[in-house]
C-alpha cells in the first residue's frame, strides 16, 4: 500500500474535525485513505509532498449535473449516437475532475449514458470522478420532453410509475430523479403546478426507499415543492422560488435543497437563446431567486452544491464559478458555500466515506494557492487534485 504525506498544509477547522487550523497541518495518506492529520513537523520519512502553505481542501461534490449534455446546441447533441455521447461524457467527467471535482452526481440522461459512464469510472477504465447516476427521469409526457430523447421515463398511472421507478434501479440507477414540475424554459414554465400529485410522488418516494434509495424532484417553484416534501423526498433540484413554509420544513432535514444559480445565470448570459416568455423576467427572476436562497441560508439550512452543468453555456469544468454566485448574488458566506460544496452535499448523497478531511475518510482533496475564505474564486484555480490517493494534477 503506497504511503504519501502532504507537508505544510493549511487546513480549515470546519472541514478537518479535531484539528486547530492555526497550525500548518501535514496529511498523512495510506493507500486511497488518510490516515492521519498532525502539526506539520520538519522531520518525514518517505514520499512527501511540501505544499507551501497552500489551503488543502476535501474534494468538491457536484450533486446536480448532466454529463450526457454539453452545453452547446441541442440539436446538434440530439443528432450523436449513444456510443458518440459517452465518449463526450467521459472527456466531460474528466475536466470536472481536473476542476478540482471528485464527485458527481448526475441527475438525469439519454438512454442511460451515465450508467455506463458510472460503471466505466468505478472499474477505473477512464479517467473521472465518483460518479452517482439517476438513469432515465420519471415523468409524465410534457412537451418539454421531446427536446431530450431518451432522457424520460414517461408514465402516470401509479402502477405504471412503480414499474418505471423499479425498471430505473434494477438497470443501475443509484438513485430516483422525477420532473415535479415544468422548466422555466418552457412555455409555461413560470406557472407554479406540479406535474405528479401526492399520490403520484409518494408512489417514487416510496419505492426507492424500498429498494434501498432516494428519490430526487426537479421543482422550481412551491407547489411541487410542497408535493414533494409530502411525498419525502431526499433532494429538491433547483428550488428557485420558495415560501415561508418551505423553508420551515426543510429545517427538519428530512429534504434538502440543491440549488443550482449556475443554470440561470447563464440563462441570463444567452438572452438569445431564451423563448420569449422568459427574456423580460429573467433578471427579476434570478434576484427573486437569490432573495429566497438568502433567506434559507440565513436560516440555517443545509444545503447542497448543485450546477446544472451541461446545460446552454454551462460547462463542464467551470462548476466552482457557483461558489461565486452564492456569495455575490444569494450573501452566503464562503466558509458555507464551501461546506455546500464538501461535507454537506457528502451528507445529503450517503456518501459519508468523504467530505472532511480526517482520518478513514477517503483521500479526495484539493489545493488552492490563497484563503479561499478571502477569495470565493480561488475555488475554480486548483493547483492540486487528488482522488482516492492518486495525484490527478
Amino acid at each position: 500500500m503506497s504511503e504519501l504525506l502532504l507537508r505544510n498544509c493549511r487546513v480549515l477547522s470546519p472541514l478537518t474535525p479535531g484539528y486547530d487550523d492555526s497550525y500548518a497541518a501535514d496529511i498523512h495518506i495510506s493507500g486511497e485513505r488518510i490516515e492521519a492529520v498532525e502539526k506539520c513537523s520538519p522531520r518525514h520519512n518517505g514520499e512527501a509532498i511540501d505544499m507551501r502553505g497552500a489551503t488543502v481542501l476535501p474534494g468538491l461534490l457536484d450533486i446536480h449535473v448532466h454529463l450526457d449534455l454539453s452545453g452547446g446546441d441541442l440539436d446538434e447533441q440530439n443528432s450523436r449516437s449513444d456510443a458518440e455521447r459517452v465518449l463526450m461524457a467521459a472527456d466531460f467527467a474528466r475536466r470536472s475532475l481536473h476542476a478540482g471535482f471528485t464527485a458527481l452526481r448526475d441527475i438525469g440522461a439519454r438512454n442511460h449514458v451515465d450508467l455506463a459512464l458510472r460503471d466505466a469510472s468505478r472499474s477505473g477504465a477512464i479517467d473521472a470522478p465518483s460518479l452517482f447516476a439517476a438513469g432515465r427521469i420519471l415523468s409524465p409526457p410534457t412537451e418539454g420532453n421531446s427536446y431530450y430523447p431518451g432522457m424520460y421515463a414517461e408514465a402516470v398511472e401509479p402502477d405504471e410509475i412503480e414499474a418505471a421507478a423499479r425498471n430505473e434501479i434494477e438497470s443501475g440507477a443509484d438513485f430516483l430523479k422525477y420532473m415535479g414540475g415544468r422548466d422555466i424554459t418552457e412555455p409555461d414554465g413560470l406557472d407554479d403546478f406540479a406535474l405528479y400529485n401526492d399520490s403520484q410522488a409518494e408512489v417514487i418516494s416510496s419505492t426507492a426507499s424500498s429498494m434501498g434509495t432516494y428519490a430526487a424532484a426537479h421543482c422550481q417553484s412551491p407547489a411541487p415543492i410542497q408535493v414533494a416534501l409530502r411525498a419525502g423526498v431526499r433532494t429538491i433540484e433547483h428550488g428557485f422560488i420558495l415560501d415561508d413554509g418551505i423553508i420551515t420544513e426543510l429545517k427538519r432535514e428530512t429534504s434538502f435543497l440543491v440549488p443550482t444559480l449556475r443554470y440561470l445565470d447563464t440563462l441570463r448570459q444567452y438572452p438569445e437563446h431564451l423563448p420569449p416568455h422568459l427574456k423580460e423576467h429573467i433578471s427579476k427572476y434570478i434576484e427573486e431567486t437569490a432573495g429566497w436562497l438568502n433567506k434559507a441560508y440565513k436560516a440555517g439550512l443545509r444545503m447542497g452544491f448543485g450546477t446544472d452543468a451541461g446545460t446552454y453555456g454551462n460547462y463542464h469544468g467551470d462548476n466552482a464559478k457557483e461558489a461565486a454566485l452564492r456569495v455575490n448574488l444569494a450573501g452566503m458566506d464562503p466558509l458555507g458555500v464551501i461546506l455546500q460544496a464538501t461535507a454537506h452535499s457528502a451528507a445529503i448523497i450517503g456518501a459519508d466515506d468523504r467530505g472532511t478531511i480526517e482520518p478513514g475518510k477517503r483521500a479526495d482533496l484539493i489545493a488552492v494557492k490563497s484563503d479561499p475564505l478571502r477569495d470565493i474564486t480561488e475555488l475554480e484555480r486548483p493547483l492540486f487534485v487528488m482522488l482516492a490517493g492518486c495525484i490527478i494534477r
